[in-house]
């Protein structure tokens, strides 16, 4: 089994200690000491961290360096060698609020990609978990970084085996890339199946759709996102950067014409009387707009139906993830319709 070295693991440990909120001074502190130092990086007009490797890339890599705790700051966390998993510490689940592998494990990725000279566009998003800050100015402003650019991949999806499809409702990538990328990860990494068709939520690489032939997102092992119970599988993370670094780039395809406007795959929910009927009453301390009356936050955001800002609240995170193991809902295996099935994967993020 490909596992990180002792040194890899402790410097995904030690990154993993930094609570960094959008634009605060612990996500700089974060930025400017794994990835300022790192060779050819600079930094744009919109925030993000940018470097090249080889001529004419590609590929482009993507994750994002802000987390979505509460405040900032820095944490402690337990590695369990037994179960090859870092998670909160005890005393710091008392006042944190997720550990933050969403996405410390893509920058971590990269970093290492980086490190060991793989070639491709590597960008480190800025202010991704407030909207896709940093990829949504650069996609609308300076589009010609990604000139070349056939492949958008981010690393920063939950769970083991997913290669996203589709995001905000659009098919972001063709049949035939899906397939080229799972087979080359394949042979890459005989422990390592990952399959096309997941639907995705809103990451970077959505903003690229317009732009790049084929934009999707990898799991990347951690799992419990945006809350205290998060843990990352770090057995996971040294596979996927085995698989990463010996990746026949070359056998990857694009199909996909970004010109041509998809269909979109869901539709737009906007009030709770349109949610699934299981889920009116677990947020029944919403409003119709999903104004939380216990932590005062919404769940809609009613100002961008389109883009279906889902998020969920602290005191609701136990009923979901009541829920979905209730169902087995991790790999879609539930008995709930499709809809619902669809519906949950929205709010969780799987």
């Amino acid at each position: 089994m490909p596992l990180l070295t002792p040194a890899q693991l402790a410097t995904l440990s030690d990154m993993l200690t930094f609570c960094r909120p959008h634009g605060t001074r612990t996500d700089q502190f974060f930025r400017d000491t794994y990835i300022h130092p790192l060779p050819g990086v600079w930094e744009d007009s919109y925030g993000n961290l940018i470097t090249s490797i080889g001529k004419a890339p590609r590929v482009m890599w993507s994750s994002h360096t802000d987390t979505v705790h509460k405040t900032e700051g820095f944490q402690t966390v337990h590695v369990d060698h037994a179960k090859s998993t870092i998670k909160l510490s005890k005393r710091s689940r008392r006042h944190s609020s997720c550990l933050g592998a969403d996405d410390t494990a893509g920058v971590f990725l990269m970093r290492e990609m980086i490190l060991a000279g793989i070639p491709g566009l590597y960008i480190f998003h800025y202010g991704e978990e407030s909207g896709c800050i940093g990829s949504g100015d650069l996609a609308r402003f300076s589009p010609e970084i990604l000139a070349g650019i056939d492949f958008a991949i981010a690393l920063d999806r939950a769970g083991y085996r997913d290669i996203v499809t589709s995001q905000i409702g659009r098919t972001c990538t063709s049949q035939a890339f899906t397939d080229s990328l799972s087979y080359a990860l394949s042979v890459a990494s005989k422990e390592l199946p990952m399959f096309a068709g997941a639907r995705g939520v809103y990451t970077d690489t959505a903003e690229y759709m317009d732009i790049v032939p084929e934009c999707t997102n990898l799991s990347v092992g951690y799992f419990n996102q945006h809350s205290s119970r998060e843990y990352l599988d770090y057995a996971h993370v040294g596979k996927l950067l085995s698989a990463l670094c010996t990746l026949d780039q070359s056998s990857l395809v694009a199909k996909r014409d970004p010109a041509v406007e998809e269909v979109r795959e869901t539709r737009i929910i906007s009030r709770r009387s349109e949610l699934p009927l299981w889920s009116r009453d677990v947020r029944a301390d919403h409003d119709e707009w999903g104004w939380c009356t216990r932590c005062e936050a919404y769940i809609i955001d009613p100002l961008d139906p389109d883009y279906l800002t889902w998020t969920h609240c602290t005191c609701e995170q136990d009923e979901w993830d009541e829920y979905a193991l209730s169902k087995d809902l991790n790999y879609g295996e539930g008995h709930l319709s499709d809809e619902d099935r669809a519906f949950l994967r929205y709010l969780k993020g799987l």
